[in-house]
């Protein structure tokens, strides 16, 4: 295995976390309705969405551990 060291106190981290923080604050309530919706809206919703669609394409890439998608 690689030897990764991950400066979390370096600013540059913080506020990577920062911004990451914000962009789950505003997505969250927006994701509870999407999941709430049947398949078509989410199709619909998702292909009217980029932000949406690669926040949801980058999620499914890091559950099934697929670097392409990243």
């Amino acid at each position: 295995m690689a030897n990764i060291t991950i400066d979390t106190t370096a600013p540059a981290y913080q506020t990577r976390l920062t911004q990451y923080n914000e962009i789950m604050q505003f997505w969250k309530p927006n994701l509870i309705e999407f999941f709430k919706m049947d398949q078509e809206q989410r199709q619909a919703w998702r292909q009217a969405d980029p932000f949406l669609d690669r926040i949801l394409t980058v999620t499914q890439a890091i559950t099934e551990l697929r670097e392409e998608e990243l």
